[in-house]
């Protein structure tokens, strides 16, 4: 099963899967002040054409569940919510599977998964947790990432240990 885990901000972290082999990472952000959005270098004229393209060939979705203390940032992170909802619902219509999945998890959820899987403290300060999220990426999966992508390949790891997708082996690959 191809799916993806989501860390949804102004540069968002895309981790896909293959069942529970990590496949790659991209970085979804806006490019410019009239509306285009860039994903791996491929420009887009509007935000929910680029998200059914980095999302529209999985079928499962998995997304950091927004949280800000700012309005501003409370409002952007449900916006693109509900672009990564639509593109499900589009997924679900073009395979006609009504159980394409859908799921949200608290960031407090997944760090304390991989918490618990990697035997890690959460440093207080963001910059920290940014560092440590790629410190992990980088010595479990081998991988250079930004702090957007190793969050989305953290979520990733909870995700299948937390039994929000549906894999059969979790536990090869990246030690998840």
């Amino acid at each position: 099963m191809r799916w993806a885990s989501v860390d949804p901000a102004n540069k968002a972290g895309i981790a896909y899967w293959d069942g529970d082999q990590l496949a790659g990472t991209v970085i979804l952000k806006r490019v410019g002040a009239k509306g285009k959005f860039s994903l791996d270098g491929v420009i887009f004229l509007d935000r929910f054409t680029a998200w059914k393209e980095a999302l529209g060939s999985c079928e499962a979705i998995v997304t950091e569940e927004g949280c800000g203390r700012f309005a501003t940032a409370i409002k952007s992170q449900a916006g693109m919510r509900g672009y990564i909802e639509a593109v499900c619902d589009y997924i679900r219509l073009r395979n006609g599977d009504a159980n394409a999945v859908f799921s949200t998890v608290n960031v407090s959820e997944w760090r304390r998964v991989i918490k618990e899987a990697y035997g890690v403290s959460w440093p207080a300060t963001t910059e920290r947790k940014k560092a440590l999220s790629v410190q992990l990426v980088r010595q479990h999966y081998g991988i250079e990432a930004t702090n957007d992508e190793a969050d989305a390949v953290l979520l990733g790891v909870a995700a299948m240990r937390m039994g929000l997708v549906e894999i059969s082996q979790c536990g090869k690959g990246g030690e998840a």
